[in-house]
């Protein structure tokens, strides 16, 4: 996962969200992102994006990972992301 954040004040004013291993090539999370730009940093906008992030992707099972596996990871991932770009 890689990520680029502008926090201003409590609210994310912008971010940027990649994934690999999630698709057949590396993709944006943009649905994720649209849904965090603007938002203020509470526990409940980290969980929904946990949520976005988990079903915006649509990795394979293969001998690294299962799917669901991933899923879970992209979305704890995506949640540190947005707590060490607000510092929380």
């Amino acid at each position: 996962l890689g990520s680029l954040a502008r926090v201003e004040g409590e609210k994310i004013a912008e971010i940027r969200i990649a994934a690999g291993s999630v698709a057949p090539t590396p993709i944006r999370l943009r649905r994720t992102e649209g849904l965090l730009t603007g938002a203020r940093l509470t526990p409940e906008t980290i969980e929904k994006a946990r949520a976005s992030a988990h079903d915006e992707v649509s990795p394979i099972d293969d001998l690294r990972g299962s799917a669901a596996y991933r899923r879970a990871v992209i979305g704890d991932l995506v949640a540190r992301a947005i707590r060490e770009a607000g510092g929380l």
